[in-house]
């Protein structure tokens, strides 16, 4: 479509992603509860490559905690066992937001939540 894309939104659109399709995938392999574990290993027990400078520091730790703020929320409502119709709808809307409409997005729901 050609529209402007932030590297911040790239990376919380890629944490997002990566949690929501491993909880897919380890449903699929008959794994109960994947979200359980998966969760803290990716967004607590992960680390920033040091080598980065400060501004991507930065940044990856901003999308690191808005989707960890997010997909807390998904696994609670929305991806039990798997994802569902809902949890589609949802993240197609997500994914639908621009610029700093995720972050508002995620913050409206942790304030609801």
């Amino acid at each position: 479509y050609e529209r402007p894309v932030s590297r911040l939104e790239l990376e919380l659109q890629a944490e997002v992603d990566k949690f929501v399709l491993s909880v897919q995938l380890l449903g699929e392999q008959g794994h109960r509860a994947p979200s359980r574990g998966l969760h803290a290993r990716l967004f607590r027990h992960c680390r920033i490559a040091a080598a980065l400078s400060h501004p991507e520091r930065q940044r990856y730790d901003v999308a690191n905690r808005y989707a960890a703020h997010y997909c807390h929320y998904l696994q609670r409502r929305l991806l039990k066992p798997r994802p569902s119709a809902a949890a589609v709808r949802e993240l197609r809307r997500f994914y639908r937001l621009r610029g700093r409409g995720k972050l508002r997005h995620i913050d409206a729901i942790a304030r609801r939540h």
